[in-house]
């Protein structure tokens, strides 16, 4: 690969994350979007978290956690 190659590819990868990065804090602003998202998700949710699935916390309790480590995570 030549040198402006490089470049290229540099800033194509510079711009997707920018892009990606973006995006999300979009989404994690809305909260009418993260909790779509954590209604979508319930049935992973009661699959693999030890936690929901042997019934410690409920439904919505963990929805509430669930969108509150995703503003944490993007913020």
């Amino acid at each position: 690969m030549r040198c402006t190659d490089e470049a290229l590819v540099g800033a194509g990868l510079a711009a997707w994350g920018a892009f990606l990065y973006t995006i999300m804090r979009w989404f994690v602003m809305h909260d009418r979007l993260l909790r779509q998202a954590a209604e979508r998700r319930g049935w992973l949710d009661r699959r693999t978290v030890w936690r929901v699935r042997r019934g410690e916390v409920s439904k919505e309790a963990w929805s509430e956690i669930w969108i509150s480590n995703q503003g944490r995570i993007f913020r």
